[in-house]
């Protein structure tokens, strides 16, 4: 396992270099942006938060375009009949992502703690985390489905447009449209709100914890049903 993992980072350390270059040039280019301008305190924080989610894409992109290219080479295949067991390489995998949102994670607090000397609205770790977390387990369900279509890319747009129709468009649907909304709806929103207005946001955090711990469980079952000895992709 020690072996699989050292050799795919290893392999793919290009984009963690790209990722901490961006990183860099971004924290730079803030720091610029809000000594320029008069009303750089608003610019800033649009502008960080674009880094760091250049930032994460990069150091995650490389989960789905690894996996691709060891199953088209036949190396997938190859470690599974030399001894590897399936949940071995199905836990090589979550490692991979793991230490690979960790590592973005990391990338960006290095960012915002050095901006919050100027501004404070650029420090906000709570937020940072959610969007990494999300942003993990839309890979790991990539990962996924690449190993059916063998192409990354293809995984990831079908990832996106999922996310897109059951996640985002219903949010913006029950918050922007809450006086036309069923029932339904309207009982999310509103436990919502109760819950925040009587200081009980960590609720609504451990719910959301348990929804990304749940889809990389599920995830991690349909891969290991997924996998078979001698060809990953029958």
């Amino acid at each position: 396992m020690k072996g699989l993992l050292y050799c795919g980072f290893l392999l793919n350390k290009k984009w963690f270099l790209g990722a901490g270059i961006i990183t860099v040039l971004g924290t730079a280019v803030c720091f610029i942006l809000f000594k320029s301008f008069w009303n750089g305190n608003i610019i800033m924080p649009p502008v960080c938060g674009a880094v760091q989610a250049i930032t994460a894409f990069i150091c995650t992109e490389w989960l789905g375009r690894s996996l691709e290219t060891d199953i088209k080479c036949r190396f997938a295949d190859y470690v599974l009949v030399s001894g590897i067991s399936k949940k071995t390489f199905v836990l090589v995998e979550l490692v991979k992502n793991i230490i690979s949102i960790a590592t973005s994670f990391a990338m960006c607090m290095v960012m915002q703690l050095v901006l919050r000397l100027l501004d404070k609205q650029a420090f906000d770790p709570i937020l940072l985390l959610v969007y990494i977390l999300i942003l993990g387990a839309s890979r790991w369900i990539t990962s996924l489905i690449t190993i059916s279509l063998r192409n990354a890319e293809k995984a990831g747009l079908i990832v996106a447009i999922g996310f897109v129709l059951f996640v985002v468009l219903p949010y913006v649907f029950i918050g922007v449209s809450i006086d036309k909304i069923g029932s339904f709806g309207y009982c999310i929103w509103y436990f919502t709100e109760y819950l925040i207005w009587l200081g009980y946001e960590w609720v609504l955090g451990l719910l959301f914890y348990a929804v990304i711990i749940g889809v990389y469980a599920i995830v991690y079952v349909l891969f290991l049903r997924r996998i078979r000895k001698g060809d990953v992709c029958r």
